[in-house]
């Protein structure tokens, strides 16, 4: 049917004509329209003529005529343009489920889908989806504004503004009546029309972008329902058109009772707010009476606080939120619901504030507010968690100075342990240094001069002197022995001597130059601890002789600030120190344990191919640990 100045005309008398419903309707640029349905695409021309286009695409979405000329058609099978050839389906959309077309003001085509939005510009297709700021990806219409600002409507998700290449999402959170939005129209007023499946509401274009800009935290809309005369809050969508403005002003938009028409300009806006009354309390247990404030007694589980609004103008239009605080992080959208309810509020104090909007979407500033006091039973107060909290932080010193004292016990254990296995060592190198010194040495001395008298007697002189020869090596052989045991340089000559003679020894018998720097450490421990001293340089020697493969070495010993610093270096081979992880063998093994006892620390700095250097940091005192 074909309505002109408010008559309709029948097409009928075909016998091809689809019985089926016609639900898409277009004019054409040649003044005939559009039709489509589940027969296919069909042409009206006036008079009551009609004829075939393609009756094997399906159901039509949408049609459009863009400015060359071409015609598309929006399938659920995808989106097909009519050429010379005949049609072509579109490549590369997200998704082949097309509902809305529209050309916009640069001449491209932009493809609303339940995959997204895309844009066809000088033949290259982009498409933006929800990861891309899309508010959702099921799109339902599409509109352009005089400013070049597309606007995006979804079935799910409320509003997105396109404009400079940025996405902003304005959902029912943001203040919309609803998160559908099937047709977007605009009024010679600047503001939008949006219809969806609760009715049609209306909203300022400057308060979404002035949202979208970050200058306002919530825009008002208007809204229509069957309240207000409509034949049904229902709004049809998912095919074109799903409403649209007429020559007059007025917004047509088609629901499941028929169809709507809406004259903006007859509009009057109701700018004064809602008064907010707080009507009833109650909770698990009791009635309360409502008052500024309540109290609810331990273990009382549910409250429910009920409101209304005291306003004339259409009342079944006013819309609620409410918020508890600091319970609610936001505002929560109770749209015409008249109650907040809450379950298991922990103990404590509380604003319960609730304000209203009139059917014009103004709200109330104050609202209502409610002050609410939740005691705690005796183990949810603040003196027994405070007590519990002293009860375990004292257990837990406990345990810990108990597991300190027995680290301390374990650690005097292991320090005494090692003190008395080192003082045995050093007792019984001593022991077997002064017999081997004293007996076996002088035993030697004594064959080694008896031989050099025979010799002057002239007989037996090669037996004499192969005695005096053996002899000569023996007493040097036990000096040797009884040198790596005591050394006696430490009791006869002091430390340091004793050091550099060890460090010239070293290199005469490995064959390696050890530069020997050797500050004045005499005195620097007692007699009891230099051995240990010593040892540790000893070890150290000992290490680079036998596994540095190096060039040269260099030992220094340096006293400054009451601290000893013992550096052992050399150039060899090097090796990773990270792979130690505490571990050595027994000569970096032995200089840790030794540094410990007297109160120092070892440090070793090596790596392949770059040498070794040990450093041993030491405190100048009396006292062995």
């Amino acid at each position: 049917m074909e309505l002109r100045t408010h008559t309709f005309e029948s097409v009928t008398g075909l016998s091809w004509w689809p019985k089926a419903d016609v639900t898409t309707i277009e004019p054409d640029i040649d003044g005939s329209l559009l039709a489509g349905g589940p027969s296919g695409l069909f042409r009206i021309w006036p008079g009551r003529r009609a004829e075939r286009i393609r009756t094997e695409f399906g159901q039509p979405r949408d049609f459009l005529r863009d400015v060359m000329g071409t015609l598309w058609v929006a399938l659920q099978s995808g989106v097909f343009r009519q050429s010379a050839g005949g049609w072509e389906r579109l490549e590369g959309l997200p998704s082949n489920d097309a509902k809305v077309l529209l050309e916009s003001k640069d001449g491209s085509l932009w493809i609303g889908t339940f995959g997204g939005v895309s844009r066809l510009s000088q033949g290259k297709l982009r498409t933006w989806r929800e990861q891309d700021g899309l508010s959702s990806n099921r799109v339902r219409s599409l509109y352009e504004d005089a400013s070049g600002t597309l606007w995006i409507g979804t079935y799910d998700a409320g509003l997105t503004r396109f404009a400079d290449g940025k996405l902003v999402s304005i959902r029912k959170r943001d203040g919309l009546f609803d998160d559908g939005a099937f047709a977007i129209l605009e009024d010679d007023a600047g503001r939008l029309w949006v219809s969806s499946n609760r009715g049609v509401y209306a909203v300022d274009r400057k308060d979404l972008d002035a949202f979208a800009a970050g200058a306002l935290g919530r825009v008002r809309c208007r809204s229509w329902t069957s309240l207000d005369g409509m034949p049904s809050s229902e709004c049809n969508g998912g095919r074109q058109p799903s409403g649209f403005r007429a020559d007059d002003g007025t917004l047509w938009f088609p629901t499941q009772g028929g169809i709507a028409v809406i004259d903006p300009h007859a509009v009057a806006v109701n700018t004064t707010a809602p008064l907010v009354v707080l009507e009833g309390i109650t909770t698990d247990r009791r009635t309360i009476p409502v008052g500024a404030s309540v109290t609810l007694a331990p273990g009382e589980r549910r409250l429910e606080v009920r409101y209304t609004a005291n306003t004339f103008v259409n009342p079944q239009g006013t819309r609620f939120r409410h918020r508890l605080d600091p319970f609610d992080p936001d505002w929560v959208e109770a749209g015409d619901r008249r109650f907040a309810q809450y379950a298991l509020i922990p103990p404590g104090r509380y604003s319960l504030r609730v304000t209203a909007a009139n059917s014009d979407g103004i709200w109330s500033e104050a609202g209502a507010s409610l002050a609410i006091v939740v005691r705690p039973f005796w183990w949810q107060t603040l003196w027994f968690r405070a007590s519990g909290v002293v009860l375990l932080a004292g257990l837990l010193a406990s345990a810990y100075g108990l597991r300190v004292s027995h680290l301390k016990r374990r650690q005097a254990e292991q320090d005494a342990f090692a003190r008395s296995l080192l003082a045995t060592q050093e007792a019984e190198r001593k022991r077997i240094a002064g017999e081997l010194h004293d007996g076996i040495g002088q035993t030697l001395v004594v064959i080694r001069n008896r031989a050099l008298l025979g010799l002057k007697d002239g007989d037996l002189v090669p037996q004499v002197a192969q005695i005096s020869a053996a002899a000569a090596e023996g007493v040097e052989e036990v000096r040797k022995i009884a040198y790596g045991l005591r050394p006696y340089q430490i009791d006869r000559f002091g430390l340091r001597r004793a050091l550099v003679a060890l460090v010239e020894q070293s290199a005469d018998s490995s064959g390696i130059p050890i530069a020997a720097e050797v500050g004045d450490v005499d005195g620097a421990f007692p007699p009891d601890a230099e051995i240990n001293f010593y040892r540790i340089v000893q070890e150290g020697l000992n290490n680079l002789a036998r596994h540095a493969r190096a060039r040269s070495g260099r030992v220094a010993v340096t006293v400054e600030d009451g601290k000893i610093v013992v550096t052992i270096e050399d150039d060899g081979a090097g090796f990773d120190a990270a792979s130690l992880d505490g571990r050595g063998g027994m000569g970096l093994s032995g200089i840790a344990e030794r540094a410990r006892i007297l109160g120092g620390r070892s440090t070793i700095r090596s790596s392949p191919g770059q040498g070794t250097t040990v450093t041993v940091h030491l405190p100048r005192s009396g006292r062995v640990r």
